[in-house]
């Protein structure tokens, strides 16, 4: 019984380390999203920084499409399970750091 808890007890260590990890991912984002989301809703931007536009272009479209899926399904444990959550966020955080 020892070895069964000891391996559980891991199992959710394990767990609760990468959903804490996802949602700093998720908060930084957010906040650097929504600093840059009323700048880029100008075609003006978009004209003068095309490149950083794409990049804003690209978060914006995981940013809501993520929230989307959890408002539909907000279940925590379940959102790190889904596939390369992570990335997408660790992918778009790298992306507002260059804007």
């Amino acid at each position: 019984m020892k070895g069964k808890l000891r391996n559980e007890t891991k199992l959710w260590e394990t767990k609760l380390n990468n959903m804490s990890e996802l949602i700093e991912e998720i908060a930084k984002c957010q906040r650097t999203w929504m600093y840059l989301e009323p700048i880029f809703a100008s075609d003006d931007i978009h004209k003068q920084m095309p490149t950083e536009g794409s990049w804003f272009r690209d978060v914006d479209t995981t940013w809501k499409q993520t929230m989307e899926g959890i408002e539909s399904d907000p279940g925590i444990i379940d959102l790190i399970e889904r596939e390369n959550i992570k990335q997408s966020f660790e992918d778009a955080n790298r992306k507002l750091d260059k804007i």
